[in-house]
């Protein structure tokens, strides 16, 4: 058996890179489009509110070099931006900017909320029996329901 763990903030770069590229994805039975996030960019340049305040330029059109820098990727699938495309789809001045954008706002928040899960640093943020039903959550939505790990892979493969 071959046990493989993943890195996780170069999952997100590459996932949101393969996003840019394609501009368009399959999550959950629908479609995610990449347009809602340049929209919001958008929208915050031109009226200058900030619902998203670290989102710049380089968040939705990365140039060569910023393709590979891990934090503006998991900037741009953070929880604000899940928020401003909620918010902005239900304001009756942009809704019609944003309408179809829940798929996109909640593959935003799964990505945000895995990350968290994932990334931690030490002993206090990492993988155990407290956040362990939220991982399995994640995994069930990422999956579909297939089972990838189980609780006893997880103890017996944990690095202390």
């Amino acid at each position: 058996m071959v046990d493989w763990f993943i890195d996780v903030p170069h999952l997100i770069k590459c996932t949101r890179n393969h996003f840019l590229h394609h501009k368009i994805a399959q999550f959950a039975g629908h479609t995610v489009y990449h347009m809602f996030y340049q929209r919001v960019f958008e929208h915050q340049r031109l009226l200058g509110l900030k619902l998203v305040p670290k989102l710049k330029l380089a968040h939705i059109w990365p140039s060569t070099w910023q393709r590979m820098t891990v934090s503006l990727a998991t900037q741009l699938y953070s929880k604000h931006m899940a928020m401003a495309l909620k918010f902005l789809r239900e304001d009756k001045k942009t809704a019609h900017l944003f309408n179809g954008s829940e798929a996109t706002e909640k593959l935003t928040k799964l990505i945000n909320d895995t990350f968290d899960i994932l990334n931690g640093r030490h002993k206090g943020e990492s993988i155990n029996g407290n956040n362990w039903n939220n991982l399995v959550e994640m995994e069930g939505k990422l999956t579909k329901g297939k089972k990838i790990c189980t609780r006893r892979h997880a103890k017996n493969n944990r690095v202390n």
